[in-house]
């Protein structure tokens, strides 16, 4: 009841006082509502377990070649198969890849992310079926029986969930297959897929270590440690070695975490960056109701003083003083949790918007942790903020404060404090304000990077060839060769491509070793981009050659093997000699079953940015004629003078007439394709930019706070300096310089402590951390506000009467 009591009292109080209370409830939710954001992303992809049961027992397991500095790679279908026969760390291991699958149930071919999914698999991440049931070991021999797995989402949006559904008949990748089960909704393993077919090895038709690349994961047995496992694995891939040399030497596991191999290093970083600046947030609005709640105690002395005679002790006269804090704070939870909401909801939109998928067990929405972090912060925000005040408030001496007004000498109590408040909150602002300036630099040069090639009015598409229906090479680069003629009399159609990977976004890679007399660190084996393309690639892109030739009808599967090399490749490897007639050499030579292959070198083309938009290192890159080496999954490319979207009906209208069951999927313009590749460091970026405003208006507004209220205290000073004859100049440099101290020892303290936190975000910034321009930009900018925060202070003390400042109370 006595708890109760105090809390009407102090909402009595608190409503006596609405500016007040307004201005810091205004503060609180600020603060508080940019921490439950930040926790609640957090908590969302780095905190959270994974959906499986016992998420903690699950690893990741690929293959490193330390020797040849390659710490991660995928694991082929042999080494998966020898490792889940010899372990024993593990209850069993699955294996999976991610890639197309195209069924036509409907009026229309559909194309979804699907998963190509070992025996075994569901059940060892606790995948139970809606409906039906999943893989059994004889859905994964080559040669049965073709079957398949429906996500709800499939389920639902073609077959309008169907309860017969189980032993119907849908055409998957160009072959009939039977529905054998329905996921729950939300399932979507590994990433974002829809639907699942098992995986399947010709084992006879096919050398060790050839095919795709897989993912192996596996469930530690009771008792057994990850270090343990990883000691397992060391002596299986030993033998490994010894036994097939010409594929194995030198390959050793990585076993990790399963969530580690989706959540990275770079996104931990910038994740944890951004709990950082959310924190410095919190902090600064502390700090600012701290100082609005030391000027309040000034103001209640004499009813302190009064309730501490009446017999109130010191202890319940703190208690109710923070009962106050704790019930503000609680109220800036409220309408922090409707902020950080609003905020989590904004940012889901944005990814749903820009095309990126996250992993479907990060859902970007408030939960119960969320609500536990924002009692909890409110519960720390009100100590923090409400502990110091409250002890100054009750530790003042009764019988002076009952005898005389003590304001002066409350005054000169608390200015120390207040000022040192202030101080932090510069500092703090400091601090992530060059944090924001870090990560806004980087979304602003992402959005600038040239990729080598004009990038407007570009309708880009990828297709996907089913496996089924086009098994061999020869089919493949039958169809895209005949695409490509086809989409150049496209009406409207500037001009046209057809091509493994598409400027800045992604390509295929290869190993290669240059015909040269010397190995050097700048021609040894290493992976580089490599990308097959049709003719006239480079015309379409608006790149001539520097020198040579371009790909044309001489090229084809039975001429000789030829390659066109980027001015990177040939001014690293060749110098100022022309390479044209020289030769590059594919793949790993000590591979007795894939020899590298020669190709000869016939053009140079200007350097096209083949790599990610964050890569800002010129890599060598290759590309070779699509009919010598073609991939199952391409890129199409139309430039035109007008909208490139209002092609897309006469490009899929194309594609139906060479096979009516080829879904187009990733239907966009080039620099649509681009801002959905940085839309996350964009995304960063405006949350850094959020805070700092917010972060600015706070330290401006403290310190307008302190040095109005150190005006008023210093009325009766500034009345009698007026009148012994100081000018308004004098008067107003004596205000300010209280500013100018505080501004000089934040800057000093927040650059010492930006020069730390900013270490964070080095590996996903594209600038240094130590940019002295950002520095530099962040001091002016703060020295701006403060001298915006003195000017109306200043103004008032200025136009102090004598008189009236000698009559003040």
């Amino acid at each position: 009841m006595k708890l109760l009591d105090d809390v009407r009292y102090a909402i009595r109080m608190l409503s006596k006082s609405p500016g007040f209370s307004a201005l810091t409830l205004t503060i609180l939710s600020l603060g508080l509502g940019a921490s439950i954001f930040g926790f609640a992303v957090l908590h969302a992809i780095v905190l959270k377990p994974l959906p499986f049961s016992e998420p903690h027992e699950l690893m990741h397991i690929e293959t490193a070649i330390l020797e040849r500095d390659i710490d991660s790679r995928e694991v082929n279908f042999d080494d998966f198969s020898d490792w889940r026969e010899m372990q024993t760390s593990f209850e069993d291991l699955g294996a999976f890849y991610r890639g197309t699958v195209n069924i036509r149930g409907s009026e229309k071919p559909e194309r979804y992310d699907g998963g190509f999914m070992s025996d075994g698999s569901f059940a060892l991440i606790g995948g139970k079926p809606l409906m039906g049931r999943t893989f059994i070991a004889a859905d994964t021999v080559f040669g049965a029986p073709a079957v398949v797995l429906l996500g709800y989402k499939v389920w639902q949006r073609t077959f309008n969930g169907d309860e017969d559904i189980v032993g119907q008949v849908l055409r998957v990748n160009g072959r009939d297959a039977e529905i054998v089960g329905v996921m729950p909704e939300g399932f979507m393993f590994p990433i974002m897929e829809d639907i699942w077919v098992p995986l399947r090895y010709d084992q006879a038709d096919r050398q060790r270590g050839e095919g795709q690349s897989l993912e192996v994961f596996g469930r530690l047995k009771d008792g057994v440690s990850a270090s343990q496992a990883r000691a397992e694995f060391q002596g299986i891939t030993s033998q490994l070695a010894s036994a097939h040399p010409e594929t194995n030497d030198g390959v050793t596991a990585v076993i990790k975490p399963f969530s580690d191999e989706y959540v990275d290093e770079g996104t931990r970083a910038a994740i944890w960056s951004m709990m950082i600046a959310v924190t410095l947030v919190l902090l600064i609005a502390c700090a600012n109701v701290a100082n609005l709640l030391l000027s309040r105690t000034t103001a209640r002395t004499q009813e302190v003083a009064i309730r501490a005679a009446l017999g109130a002790g010191r202890r319940r006269l703190v208690i109710q003083m923070l009962i106050e804090s704790f019930v503000l704070a609680l109220g800036g939870a409220f309408i922090g949790l409707a902020l950080a909401y609003w905020g989590m909801d904004a940012s889901a939109r944005f990814f749903g918007e820009s095309g990126n998928r996250l992993p479907f067990w990060v859902v970007l929405e408030l939960d119960f942790w969320s609500a536990v972090f924002a009692i909890a912060a409110a519960g720390a925000t009100a100590l923090l903020s409400g502990l110091v005040p409250a002890l100054r408030a009750t530790g003042l001496e009764i019988n002076l404060i009952l005898r005389e007004n003590a304001r002066g000498s409350t005054s000169r109590q608390t200015k120390w404090l207040s000022q040192s408040l202030v101080v932090t909150e510069i500092a703090l602002s400091f601090i992530l304000l060059v944090l924001a300036g870090l990560t806004i630099q980087t979304s602003l040069i992402m959005q600038e990077f040239d990729v080598g090639v004009p990038v407007e009015n570009v309708l880009t598409v990828r297709l996907g060839l089913p496996e089924a229906d086009y098994e061999t090479p020869a089919e493949q680069a039958r169809f895209f060769t005949e695409l490509n003629e086809r989409i150049q009399d496209i009406r409207g159609v500037n001009k046209a491509t057809v091509s493994g990977g598409l400027p800045g976004l992604w390509s295929n890679w290869s190993s290669y070793l240059p015909e040269v007399d010397e190995v050097t660190d700048d021609t040894r084996l290493e992976g580089a981009p490599y990308i097959a393309v049709a003719n006239g690639y480079f015309d379409a892109f608006e790149t001539p050659l520097l020198q040579g030739r371009d790909f044309d009808d001489r090229d084809s599967a039975e001429s000789l093997p030829v390659v066109i090399v980027n001015n990177t490749f040939a001014t690293t490897v060749f110098g100022s000699e022309n390479p044209v007639g020289r030769q590059v050499r594919f793949g790993s030579p000590d591979n007795a079953n894939q020899p590298a292959q020669w190709r000869t070198i016939i053009g140079v083309s200007q350097n096209i940015k083949q790599t990610g938009l964050g890569e800002d290192e010129e890599r060598p890159t290759f590309y070779v004629p699509l009919v010598q080496d073609p991939v199952r999954f391409m890129s199409v490319a139309l430039r035109t003078s007008g909208e490139p979207k209002a092609l897309a009906p006469a490009l899929r209208n194309v594609v139906q007439q060479l096979d009516p069951e080829l879904p187009l999927y990733w239907v966009q313009t080039l620099e649509e394709a681009y801002q959905d590749e940085i839309a996350p460091n964009r995304l960063l970026g405006i949350c850094f930019g959020v805070f700092a405003v917010i972060a600015l208006l706070l330290a401006a507004g403290g310190l307008y706070g302190v040095i109005s209220f150190n005006v008023i205290q210093r009325t009766p000073e500034l009345g009698i300096r007026r009148a012994l004859g100081a000018d308004d100049k004098s008067i107003a440099l004596l205000v300010s310089r209280q500013a100018a101290l505080q501004l000089g020892l934040g800057l000093g303290i927040g650059i010492l402590g930006a020069v730390g936190a900013s270490q964070i975000l080095e590996s996903v910034i594209l600038v240094s951390p130590l940019d002295p321009t950002i520095y530099i930009t962040v001091a002016l900018l703060l020295i701006v506000s403060v001298i915006i925060a003195t000017l109306v202070p200043s103004r008032k003390a200025i136009r102090i009467e004598p008189m009236a400042a000698l009559r003040y109370e």
